[in-house]
């Protein structure tokens, strides 16, 4: 089973007979939607021996959610063969047992090997990313959120994950910045350009900081934004009606005369 994810196989576990097999393919089912707890509540239903890297992936990731002392074992085992993975899936057991200055030290060294191995499964440094972007919130000090800050100032190798990686740095410096804006959102907003992500708060951001630092493209992002606006619907308690649109069948009103 686990060999066959590697090809991109999804699983149905209705198509297993052995509820051993059926817990299995459910847990994997619950891993690509990064639902970790819900997919060590099924690979648990059966206890068994991980048979390859994507088994110990699974059980050192989900176990690592849960932040207890056993998946530092399931860690090791997965450092044997993809010591990067490893590295990323002790950053989040670090982080759920709120260990904030470990958890930066071990995601920070991640984020730079992610540079230069092209190798670590995609969907894992895509929620690797995302506990970077929990520490927005849980971090105890704008020092840490400046080192993830900085540990996201490259793009990893082959460009994977970096719509994200970008969203994740910007998050970071808005938060360092407290919307003061300067230096670290200027940075994390200057690779998005020309072809900007069209949101509002995206687009609002954008024009907030370039207004603050005075940047040269002050002007482009303020017509963004106004294109944006324009594009929106009215609310519905702003629409105003010119005309009524007839009903077919409906009766027409009566024309009052205005003689007496």
């Amino acid at each position: 089973m686990p060999m066959r994810l590697g090809f991109g196989e999804t699983f149905e576990p209705k198509n297993y007979a052995d509820p051993r097999d059926q817990s299995r393919a459910q847990a994997y089912v619950s891993y690509a939607k990064g639902e970790l707890t819900e997919a060590l509540v099924h690979w648990r239903q059966f206890p068994q021996q991980a048979l390859d890297a994507n088994d110990l992936r699974l059980v050192a990731e989900c176990m690592a959610e849960e932040g207890k002392d056993e998946a530092l074992e399931a860690i090791e085992q997965l450092r044997q063969i993809f010591p990067v993975e490893a590295d990323a899936v002790l950053g989040r057991f670090y982080y759920r047992r709120g260990q904030f200055e470990k958890a930066t030290e071990i995601l920070e060294k991640t984020f730079v090997e992610f540079r230069t191995d092209p190798w670590p499964n995609r969907d894992l440094t895509e929620r690797t990313l995302q506990v970077a972007q929990y520490m927005v919130d849980k971090a105890e000090s704008d020092l840490l959120r400046l080192r993830l800050y900085h540990a996201l100032g490259r793009p990893f190798s082959v460009f994977k994950s970096d719509e994200t990686r970008r969203t994740a740095r910007l998050r970071l410096a808005m938060e360092i910045e407290k919307d003061n804006f300067g230096e670290f959102t200027l940075a994390a907003l200057e690779p998005e350009e020309p072809n900007v992500p069209w949101g509002g708060s995206f687009l609002r951001t954008r024009a907030a900081c370039y207004k603050a630092v005075g940047s040269p493209r002050l002007a482009q992002a303020e017509r963004d934004l106004r294109e944006f606006n324009a594009e929106q619907p009215a609310p519905m308690g702003e629409l105003v009606f010119s005309k009524q649109i007839p009903v077919e069948g409906a009766p027409k009103a009566l024309k009052l005369s205005s003689t007496h």
